[in-house]
């Protein structure tokens, strides 16, 4: 077997130190997560550990990446669905941003616990804008092309998308505090569904489109997010999605 070239080895070691971050962070909590920790979980030196990151925050950030990645991966497949029409694909992107979230929800908790702190605003800063950055593309595909069916009203397609994404950042900020209670106190995850049909109800009114088209939010998804928040459901296999790197 070949021997990895250094700049590809020293990526899978700070993969790894991100993979063991994400899992401890989910586990034990961001708080009672040391850095040594996560250097002893990987197995490297507390230099390798320094060579990549600063601090324990700036891990954070890259598990914040990892957990856009994984979203934005999940949506990527949507525009181009051969059988979907615009509409599906709509409800489709943000189902499946829902879907991730509940078989994630370990380390969703444990982020938002973290992310919305006051300290933390410039780590939420950049997540918000990852947010943006990552999924506008797909989502700007679907909206392009409902402009282009007539089955979206909307003047732009990139502004649009932009403007949809930049809603949902302020509304996941808005919901924070109710998400990290919601394991805790069910009248808080109600808070939380009913806060997002509301999202929804505002981005059909910004689409044009009518009422209830494009929520994801069904019986079947209710049950399985209040399965998630109680930790009732099927638990998260370790690592980003039981993948390495």
């Amino acid at each position: 077997m070949a021997r990895p070239r250094r700049s590809q080895a020293r990526e899978d070691a700070k993969g790894e130190f991100v993979e063991a971050a994400w899992e401890l962070f989910s586990r034990r909590g961001y708080d009672a997560t040391p850095v040594s920790a996560i250097i002893e979980k990987v197995g490297l030196s507390k230099g390798s550990f320094y060579y990549y990151f600063t601090s324990k925050e700036e891990v954070l950030d890259a598990v914040v990446s990892r957990i856009v990645d994984e979203i934005s991966r999940a949506v990527e497949p949507i525009p181009s669905h051969p059988e979907f029409t615009t509409q599906e694909k709509m409800r489709s992107f943000f189902r499946a941003i829902g879907d991730w979230k509940v078989a994630n929800m370990d380390i969703i908790r444990e982020a938002a616990e973290v992310i919305y702190r006051d300290e933390n605003v410039i780590i939420r800063h950049k997540m918000n804008n990852m947010v943006v950055e990552r999924l506008s593309p797909a989502l700007a595909e679907i909206v392009a092309r409902g402009i282009e069916e007539g089955a979206i009203d909307a003047e732009e397609a990139e502004g649009t998308a932009e403007m949809i994404l930049r809603f949902f950042n302020a509304m996941a900020e808005m919901q924070a505090a109710s998400f990290v209670a919601a394991k805790d106190d069910p009248a808080a995850l109600m808070r939380v569904i009913r806060k997002a049909e509301l999202y929804m109800a505002a981005i059909e009114k910004m689409l044009g489109v009518s009422r209830g088209v494009l929520s994801p939010l069904d019986a079947d998804f209710e049950e399985r997010l209040q399965g998630a928040v109680s930790g009732e459901g099927m638990p998260r296999e370790p690592g980003l999605s039981g993948e390495r790197g």
